[in-house]
């Protein structure tokens, strides 16, 4: 055996570089792993952030189909009213599921009917007859307005929630 610097032989240093590089790499797995789990808790945050922003939104939309209902209900019809229904049910085409898409849709149509039939009861020229006839049918779409809300809530209740 032949002696090297520090009187270590040729042997010793293979071991000692052998060892040095297996820290290395021990070292090196030991930062991946930590890095790893960091990236994982950071898509869990960013899932949660994205579940609390759609909620902010959907709870947007629904507050503004809302309100606009409950206005139209208990004060007086428009048609900017029924404006605001229908831009806010249009959003829920991005934002909800498909049958909550389509209770908001109704929603929609139904403001704008009576939208077209409040004008018509307020003017004096209709006979009596047929203000009779529209009379009944404001009453009923008043009715399928409410309904219709109760069930826009009950379609959204299942994806205005921040659990998984």
């Amino acid at each position: 055996m032949v002696e090297t610097a520090l009187g270590m032989t040729e042997l010793q240093i293979k071991l000692f570089t052998a060892l040095g590089q297996i820290f290395v790499a021990v070292a090196v797995g030991y930062i991946a792993y930590r890095q790893w789990l960091i990236a994982r808790e950071q898509a869990v945050t960013a899932k949660k952030k994205l579940r609390a922003d759609l909620f902010d939104k959907r709870m947007g939309a629904l507050g503004e189909v809302e309100d606009a209902v409950i206005e139209m209900l208990s004060d007086k019809v428009t048609h900017q009213r029924a404006i605001r229904i229908q831009r806010g049910a249009r959003k829920f085409r991005y934002l909800f599921s498909d049958p909550a898409y389509q209770a908001a849709n109704a929603i929609g149509q139904v403001a704008s009917e009576l939208a077209i039939i409040a004008p018509q009861l307020l003017g004096s020229t209709l006979d009596g007859d047929h203000r009779q006839s529209l009379v009944v049918r404001f009453r009923q779409l008043i009715d399928a307005l409410g309904n219709d809300l109760l069930t826009l809530h009950e379609r959204c209740a299942a994806e205005l929630t921040l659990r998984e």
